[in-house]
């Protein structure tokens, strides 16, 4: 028979792994990297959810006094520099 014997077994695994050891230790390397994103993908998707109960639209009415408050400061005269004096670049 072809097959080998007991003996014989450990002898074939250390030269397969003689051989094949830096490949080995690149696939098994690669392996837990790419689980290793995949859990922090995951984990990222998870935690970026939106929450399931969403809270109430607010309401977006504002108070007639403080609307008018803001009209009358549109209303007031703009302003004029002095004679001779320097203008603000930023003044509309």
């Amino acid at each position: 028979m072809n097959s080998p014997d007991v003996n014989e077994i450990g002898t074939i695994l250390a030269k397969f792994l003689r051989r094949f050891h830096g490949t080995m230790f690149f696939v098994v390397l690669s392996g837990l990297l790419a689980a290793a994103i995949l859990a922090i993908i995951s984990i990222n998707n998870l935690v970026n959810q939106p929450p399931e109960s969403s809270t109430p639209a607010v309401s977006s009415s504002f108070d007639e006094e403080t609307v008018t408050r803001v009209e009358d400061l549109g209303t007031s005269s703009p302003y004029t520099p002095k004679a001779g004096s320097r203008t603000n670049p930023f003044l509309e």
